[in-house]
């Protein structure tokens, strides 16, 4: 599958046979010269008789399996219809849940939490059924909560993902966040600007984080402005590490040869202590294609 972007110069370009819309000549990986604007999706339909080309050894397919389909002029693509993100950095993980939540608002899904509710600000909020909510909080647009979360009472959330187990305590104000499984946020904190927060961090009462991205199990006590908190952070510490949020975000099973590129990162930054059976699922809103939506519509707030 192949999508259209704006920028190809950031990803790997499908280059055409002349004259032939789906025959795929070859990939051109980041180019510096435009060749082309429609890039790999990252999404593969073989017929079985394609694993016979690849040798039992570690092999990428996109570099060695699909030049021989081309020169053979066995790969073809096909436009993806609907959206598409990559979502390699916190603030498109963020977009990319933004464009998933304005999808279900558009197919009016009993998914998203409704309008009618007191705390629901703006729409395009997803609640967990187990999470409970205070008094007098404004929530959205753009919100997920996981399960088990615990919101104080007067709270403001806002384009922020918040993952199982977190609590976010009374008056705090939260916006363009992601918040890592088991965090607590304190009283009359902010938390603003693509601020990312592991698992198991404790953050202090009004304390302000502009931007910040703080590793694991963490305690802040003073003012993080714009760096990481103890090491440098890859979205890898972001992947969901169990079918429990599932439904925080749906679609979280992509298993492509990026995400376990992902994976191995995980592994070398951050000893989770997680048992072996469990899965390290990477937000694939790349699989977010599969949701339709209307090209002319466009979406609110995602950006």
């Amino acid at each position: 599958m192949v999508t259209k972007v704006e920028e190809p110069s950031k990803y790997g370009v499908v280059v055409h046979k002349p004259n032939h819309e789906s025959r795929i000549d070859r990939f051109v990986e980041k180019p510096v010269e435009f060749v082309g604007n429609r890039i790999n999706a990252g999404i593969y339909i073989f017929n079985p008789s394609m694993l016979r080309r690849i040798d039992l050894r570690p092999t990428s397919i996109e570099q060695e399996t699909f030049p021989a389909m081309c020169k053979d002029g066995q790969l073809h693509s096909m436009d993806l219809e609907g959206f598409w993100m990559d979502v390699g950095q916190p603030k498109d993980f963020l977009s990319g849940t933004c464009l998933y939540l304005s999808s279900l608002t558009k197919k009016r899904s009993d998914k998203l939490t409704p309008s009618s509710e007191k705390y629901v600000y703006g729409g395009n909020v997803l609640v967990d059924p187990s999470a409970k909510i205070g008094r007098n909080c404004r929530i959205g647009p753009n919100v997920t909560i996981g399960p088990n979360v615990v919101i104080g009472d007067g709270v403001r959330l806002q384009r922020s993902v918040l993952l199982s187990g977190c609590k976010v305590k009374d008056h705090a104000w939260v916006k363009s966040t992601i918040v890592g499984w088991n965090c607590s946020i304190g009283k009359w904190a902010r938390l603003e600007n693509v601020t990312v927060l592991g698992d198991d961090v404790t953050i202090g009462d009004e304390i302000y984080v502009n931007g910040g991205s703080v590793l694991p199990h963490k305690s802040i006590k003073q003012n993080v402005d714009g760096k990481s908190w103890g090491c440098s952070l890859d979205m890898a510490l972001l992947t969901a590490h169990s079918s429990r949020d599932y439904h925080v975000i749906p679609y979280l099973t992509w298993v492509g040869g990026g995400v376990r590129r992902i994976e191995g990162k995980l592994e070398k930054v951050l000893d989770s202590g997680k048992s072996s059976g469990e899965q390290h699922l990477f937000s694939s809103l790349l699989l977010l294609s599969h949701v339709q939506h209307d090209r002319q519509g466009g979406f609110s707030d995602h950006r």
